[in-house]
């Protein structure tokens, strides 16, 4: 494994070459090697270059390149302020999802994004120790592209994504308690029924 600086936007960029994979690490802003805001995971050739990182201003124009030039994985990226939890819309909202645009394009992109990642799975068998980090890494592939990685608004006007871990179940399991689905991809039509009230 080598270990490589760089910095972009006074943020220091530590480009790690393993074996098979490269991760571009971009610290926090105390700037100290393990703390970061960004670890980017490029899985195939061509690996990127401290030189490249140079080149970049800006943080969100090097995560772009990273993502859409050198088809990089999200591994880590700065983490909500807050966490709220949102209650689903409710069964009879009327949502019919056979005449939802939107979830269409969604389907051929969630079917191609779990191919990408058995594929990487039988590319790289040991990347992920348990059950939890496949999850995490099928989130990552979702929410890289853009149908899924806009904002959308909630009945309460805040806003939220389409793409959720840990999805609160459409109906209570016995005694009224719901279980959670692992990972769940959320119309913005659902959403816009979606409150900020647990039920």
């Amino acid at each position: 494994m080598t270990v490589a600086q760089s910095s972009v936007a006074s943020r220091r960029v530590y480009v790690v070459q393993g074996t098979r994979t490269q991760t571009i690490n971009i610290c926090d802003a105390n700037n100290r090697r393990g703390d970061y805001d960004w670890i980017v995971r490029i899985i195939e050739p061509p690996f990127v270059t401290p030189q490249e990182i140079d080149a970049f201003a800006d943080i969100d124009g090097l995560i772009r390149w990273l993502q859409q030039e050198r088809g990089g994985l999200i591994e880590q990226s700065p983490a909500a302020d807050v966490a709220t939890e949102i209650a689903p819309a409710p069964l009879d909202a009327g949502y019919l999802p056979q005449s939802d645009p939107w979830i269409k394009k969604a389907r051929a992109l969630v079917e191609s994004s779990i191919d990408a990642l058995v594929q990487q799975f039988l590319d790289f068998p040991y990347l992920h120790r348990v059950e939890h980090s496949l999850y995490a890494e099928l989130f990552n592939i979702l929410t890289a592209q853009r149908h899924f990685s806009q904002h959308f608004q909630l009945s309460s006007n805040e806003h939220t994504q389409t793409v959720h871990k840990e999805w609160p179940e459409t109906r209570p399991r016995e005694a009224r308690k719901r279980g959670n689905f692992d990972l769940a991809v959320v119309s913005p039509q659902q959403l816009r029924r979606c409150t900020l009230a647990i039920s």
